[in-house]
């Protein structure tokens, strides 16, 4: 799946690149329970434990507790 979004180019907005923007969503949809911690993995090309470290980065509690 290919999505497009057009976002205007703000001088505090340096951050964001397709990277970015992946990870955040992936870890956006795996925290409201819309894809699997598997799912998220994949898209995102990481861990479980690279995945935990990025719920992290963006303040996001991970939906239950992993042992």
């Amino acid at each position: 799946m290919r999505i497009t979004i057009d976002i205007p180019d703000f001088e505090n907005i340096t951050t964001l690149d397709q990277s970015y923007l992946t990870e955040a969503l992936a870890a956006v949809l795996y925290y409201n329970d819309r894809i699997s911690e598997r799912e998220a993995c994949i898209i995102t090309g990481t861990t479980r434990r690279g995945l935990e470290k990025m719920m992290q980065k963006f303040r996001l509690e991970l939906p239950f507790d992993t042992p």
